[in-house]
């Protein structure tokens, strides 16, 4: 790989859970999820135990933590706020910071940004360009680092398509990067199922770039032309983790590469 300052985040953005539980909307196109015979109140408890030690853990390891307690009690998805915007102000790229809000699928979860999280956000970026307004109302989805993951060091966009992430909205965002970078970016988009043949939801189910490796799930990518393009892809430029469609389905590949002070 070429000589490249570290994209590594040192700082992340969360948002605690007031109420959590299944999501009978969220769940029509994602299979992963499943009811819980615990109340509401329970899963909540639990849910936001979790959460507390995370950020703790985080926190000890040097990462910082911006947290904000969920907008509004029904968007349940809201822990998941990545989905919903992405940041960019690598010194070499983006030095003047860029912020993209993207379009959400279902109407419950176009309502996370009516957050302070995106107050926060749109106080700290110079610049914010929004896909959400334009393609929400045409019906179209793009759903930030769950749909796209940056290859930064290459300007690559991987991204599995699906009712969550439009081939469209991602040409659009190819150019607004193009714009803001002054240089050119490209995609690689390929499909991601499981052996039934049902589509996943979002591409960081199958496939984590970090730094000086890449945990994929070349077996979840049906098109075998598809798999070998993904596969060449990755390996020009990074060690491969393989993973299988067991450890896919218990979330091995959904991962994030974070740099504490240590």
């Amino acid at each position: 790989m070429r000589m490249f300052s570290s994209s590594l985040a040192r700082k992340v953005l969360m948002v605690r859970p007031t109420e959590f539980g299944h999501s009978a909307e969220t769940s029509k196109d994602n299979f992963f999820m499943n009811e819980s015979g615990l109340s509401r109140k329970r899963q909540t408890q639990i849910a936001q135990n979790e959460f507390d030690g995370y950020v703790n853990k985080l926190k000890e390891a040097g990462v910082e933590v911006e947290s904000f307690d969920q907008p509004n009690p029904k968007c349940v998805d809201a822990v998941f706020p990545n989905n919903w915007f992405s940041t960019h102000s690598h010194p070499e790229l983006f030095p003047e910071s860029l912020l993209v809000t993207y379009p959400m699928r279902w109407p419950l979860r176009q309502l996370e940004r009516q957050s302070k999280a995106f107050d926060f956000l749109k106080s700290r970026y110079r610049h914010h360009v929004d896909l959400a307004e334009e393609f929400e109302r045409k019906g179209l989805s793009l759903e930030g680092t769950g749909a796209l993951i940056f290859d930064l060091p290459n300007r690559k966009i991987f991204c599995a398509l699906s009712e969550r992430a439009d081939g469209n909205v991602l040409a659009e965002l190819e150019k607004i990067l193009e714009k803001y970078s002054g240089k050119k970016w490209s995609s690689v988009t390929f499909g991601l199922a499981d052996q039934e043949g049902r589509p996943f939801y979002h591409t960081n189910v199958g496939l984590a770039i970090c730094e000086q490796f890449a945990i994929v799930a070349l077996e979840n990518i049906p098109n075998i032309f598809e798999r070998e393009k993904v596969r060449k892809e990755l390996e020009e430029h990074r060690r491969l983790i393989r993973i299988t469609p067991r450890q896919t389905s218990e979330f091995a590949g959904n991962a994030l590469e974070l740099k504490g002070s240590g």
